[in-house]
C-alpha cells in the first residue's frame, strides 16, 4: 500500500501495452491494491477470480485463458510483433 501511495501517475513510466490484472478474490493481498495499481495504467483491465487466492493461475488455471481472450478482444486487429 505504501508503494502505491508514493507513486504519482506522472512518476510511472509510460506503458502503452494492454495489461490485465488477474486478482484472486480470496488473496491475502486486498483486491483494492491490485485495482489501485491497475488505475495507474490507462486502459488496463482488472479480472477478479472469485474462487482463487493469491495465485489464481495455479488455483483456477482456466482463468488465464479467459484473461488472454479479453486481451485478444481488446487488441482488435493489431498485428503480432516480430
Amino acid at each position: 500500500q505504501e508503494l502505491i501511495n508514493r507513486l504519482r501517475p506522472d512518476a510511472v513510466p509510460r506503458f502503452e501495452e494492454l495489461a490485465i490484472f488477474l486478482l484472486g478474490a480470496q488473496s491475502p493481498m486486498p483486491v483494492s491494491q491490485g485495482e489501485q495499481a491497475a488505475a495507474l495504467l490507462p486502459g488496463s483491465e482488472v479480472v477478479i477470480v472469485p474462487a482463487a487466492g493469491h495465485l489464481p493461475w495455479h488455483e483456477q488455471p482456466g482463468c488465464v485463458a479467459g484473461a488472454l481472450s479479453r486481451i485478444r478482444g481488446l487488441a482488435g486487429d493489431l498485428e503480432p510483433a516480430g
